[in-house]
This record gives structure tokens, sequence and C-alpha cells, in this order.
């Protein structure tokens, strides 16, 4: 949330910045640039928020250190532009990981 916050002022700091440094417009003139300049902003922070969203999957797959993280990912790339394929990644990547056998007897040995 914070950093959502911290976007959020960086834009309009940006954009009083633009403004005074347009010069001595008229006040529609100024208006309509600090339009623009917040829907720049906004068109970049969406775009960035999409991609965060799209690849969702992946982010959720790597924190849990899926094994199958690289499957997901080549799936949701390939896929996941179709809400149907996008979901799919999702339960693949919130799906239960077995437990690795092999290193819960490592673990138990070294006890």
């Amino acid at each position: 949330m914070r950093s959502i916050a911290a976007v959020a002022f960086g834009l309009i700091v940006a954009a009083f910045v633009a403004l005074s440094l347009s010069g001595g417009e008229s006040a529609e003139g100024w208006q309509a640039e600090l339009a623009a300049w917040l829907f720049a902003g906004a068109a970049i922070f969406d775009l960035c928020a999409g991609f965060f969203a799209y690849f969702a999957p992946l982010w959720i797959a790597l924190l849990r250190h899926h094994p199958d993280a690289v499957g997901i990912a080549s799936f949701n790339l390939l896929l996941g532009w179709t809400v149907f394929g996008w979901l799919l990644a999702m339960v693949w990547a919130l799906a239960r990981v077995p437990e690795r056998r092999g290193a819960v007897r490592i673990a138990a040995l070294r006890r």
C-alpha cells in the first residue's frame, strides 16, 4: 500500500514540477498540461499493475518454491492472455506442493 501512495505522490510532484517549468502560460494551458501528465502517469501505473497482475501465478509459484515454476511461467506466458489459461496457471501455482521425502530424511539424519 505504501508503494501505491509513493507512486501517486511522485506523479503529483512530477506534474507540479512540469507545471513550474512550463513558464507563464494561461490557466487553461497549465490545466491541460496537468491533465496530460496525470493521464501519462496513470497509464504507466496501469501498465505496471497489469504486468504484475498478469504474471501473478509466476510470482506465487516463485514465492512458494514450486518445483514446476518454469512450467507455470511458460503456460502463463503462452495461454495466460485467455482468462481460462490464466485461471489454470493460478490454480497450478496454488496447488499443493508435495513434500520432498529425501529432504526430510536428510534433515532427520542430521539431528
